[in-house]
């Protein structure tokens, strides 16, 4: 960025913490305001989590959401979890002691239990995909298919 000459318009502070634990406190000591409206970027980590972490999860972060903030995350299917198709994967990943454990057929449903006017997209659509995704578009009314979300929301 440097070389661009990129200057950037807000601060940035590392916080180490355990999501499953508490994380408010930390993150308001490194400035975090929420008074004010934010981008919460939750990627790569639901599907890690208990469902039960990720509800309280989601309920932390809800209630540190001005009117404004954002949130941008990604999350898969229960089809992901149990499907033939992906049951190797699932396998290897348990045993690398790394198992996926929350999926959510809903998403769109999930995220606005939380507040967020959501709107979900799977890397099929040309805008998200970019042309990378090299698999033909299956229908949601195929049932019994391993989906991944990418779900954007704002309050």
């Amino acid at each position: 960025m440097a070389e661009t000459g990129a200057v950037a318009r807000c601060s940035r502070a590392v916080v180490r913490a355990d999501l499953e634990h508490t994380w408010v406190g930390p993150l308001t000591e490194a400035g975090f305001d929420a008074g004010r409206p934010a981008l919460f970027v939750i990627e790569g980590l639901l599907v890690y989590l208990e469902p039960a972490a990720v509800e309280k999860l989601m309920e932390t972060v809800a209630g540190l959401a001005a009117p404004g903030s954002g949130v941008v995350a990604d999350v898969v299917n229960e089809d992901m979890l149990t499907s033939v198709y992906t049951r190797e994967m699932m396998t290897r990943l348990e045993e690398m002691g790394c198992g996926w454990r929350f999926a959510t057929s809903s998403p769109r449903e999930f995220f606005e239990r939380f507040g967020w006017r959501a709107t979900p997209h799977t890397p099929d659509e040309p805008e998200v995909g970019h042309g990378r995704w090299p698999h033909p578009k299956v229908p949601e009314s195929v049932p019994g298919i391993p989906r991944s979300y990418f779900v954007v929301g704002w309050r």
